[in-house]
Formats: structure tokens, C-alpha cells, sequence
């Protein structure tokens, strides 16, 4: 009895090691937008790449690992997918409010502009995990989510 006692202490002691493991993994952000593009309808979307960073977020570029930004070419529509790694973590928490603010600026400008895109908007999706910070608008926000935190 004493030995199973102790088997099934170490089986949870792993369990609980290995969820903190997975907690730190590193995903790759190149590969999550491919697939993101691959598997969702966008509409032409622009890259925007670190060094043009600030005129949508107030992000130090030095506090990026690696990110991966686009937006829609047009400004037509509200698309938009933003994925960032950051060096710490505590940097994170600042990013999703950043991501949040950016989400009310977009509705406010879409709201009167192109009141049809009001619904990707709404539905939009702000995720983080560890390092990572996630920001999606666009016509399946469900489907892109699933792809993000499936990467973990």
C-alpha cells in the first residue's frame, strides 16, 4: 500500500512538473501566421515588421523576440493579426492592454466607416500565453484562436 502511495505521488509530481514545462514552450510565430493565412480567407494583407512597430503599438522593439504583423492592405476592412513573443513575460500584460486598445481604436473608426465589419470586431480574439501575446480580427476569430493556442 505504501509503495503505491508513493507510485502515484511521483506520477502527480510529474504531471504537475511536465504542465509547467509545456507552460514555457517555444512555438514558432512564422509558422502559426503561414498556417493562419493558409487556412483562413484574408482579404490582401501588409506585413509590418518590427522596426515600423510604433505607429500601432508603443512596443520597445528591443523587449521582441519575434513577432509576425499583418494588416489589411486596403484599410478597408478591420483584418488584422498580430503575434508577438516578448523577452519576459511580465512584458506581456502590457501588450494585451496595448492589443485591447488597439481593438477600441479599430472599432471606433469602423463603427461609422464600415459598420459591416463591426461583428469580426466583436468577435475578435486577445490570447497570451507565457511569452506570447495573440491579437486577431478577422472573418473565422474562432478558427484563428484554435490555431494559436493550438501551437502550444
Amino acid at each position: 500500500m505504501k509503495k503505491a502511495l508513493i507510485a502515484l505521488m511521483a506520477l502527480i509530481m510529474t504531471f504537475t512538473f511536465a504542465g509547467c514545462a509545456s507552460e514555457n514552450k517555444t512555438v514558432d510565430i512564422s509558422t502559426i501566421m503561414k498556417t493562419i493565412r493558409s487556412e483562413i480567407d484574408l482579404p490582401d494583407m501588409a506585413d509590418i515588421t518590427k522596426d515600423r512597430i510604433s505607429g500601432y503599438y508603443e512596443i520597445n522593439p528591443d523587449d521582441i523576440v519575434d513577432m509576425s504583423y499583418i494588416i489589411a492592405g486596403s484599410g478597408a476592412t478591420t483584418d488584422e493579426i498580430f503575434i508577438v513573443e516578448m523577452t519576459d513575460e511580465s512584458k506581456v500584460a502590457e501588450v494585451k492592454t496595448m492589443m485591447e486598445d488597439r481593438k477600441k481604436q479599430i472599432s471606433e473608426l469602423f463603427e461609422t466607416y464600415a459598420p459591416n465589419e463591426m461583428p469580426k470586431v466583436k468577435d475578435s480574439v486577445i490570447e497570451t500565453k507565457g511569452k506570447y501575446a495573440f491579437f486577431a480580427i478577422c472573418n473565422d476569430n474562432a478558427k484563428a484562436k484554435k490555431i494559436f493556442t493550438d501551437s502550444f
